[in-house]
C-alpha cells in the first residue's frame, strides 16, 4: 500500500472521529465531602426545614444552581435531624 493511501485512510479515520457527534450522558455521583462539589454551587440546608426537623433517608434537595440531589445515608438507618447553627 502507498504512503499516501495510508495517510489518506488516516486522514479520512480521523475526521469521521472528529466529526461523529456523541452523545451526552448524565450519571449518578457519589459526593463524600465538600472538596468534591463545585466550587460555584451548594446545597443551603436551612431551607429543608426548621431547626430539628426530621428529614427522610433518602430525601431529595436542589441546590442553589438548580442541580437535583438525593441524599441518603446507607449505613445507619433511620431520620436526618436537621440542626441548624446559630438557632436555640
Amino acid at each position: 500500500m502507498k504512503m499516501t493511501t495510508m495517510l489518506g485512510i488516516a486522514f479520512a479515520a480521523l475526521m469521521a472521529a472528529l466529526l461523529h457527534p456523541s452523545a451526552s450522558q448524565a450519571g449518578v455521583i457519589q459526593v463524600f465531602s465538600r472538596s468534591e462539589l463545585s466550587a460555584n454551587d451548594q446545597i443551603d440546608w436551612g431551607t429543608l426545614g426548621s431547626n430539628r426537623d426530621l428529614l427522610s433517608n433518602p430525601f431529595d434537595a436542589l441546590s442553589a444552581g438548580g442541580r437535583g440531589a438525593v441524599v441518603s445515608k446507607a449505613s445507619v438507618s433511620g431520620d436526618f435531624q436537621l440542626l441548624v447553627q446559630g438557632t436555640g
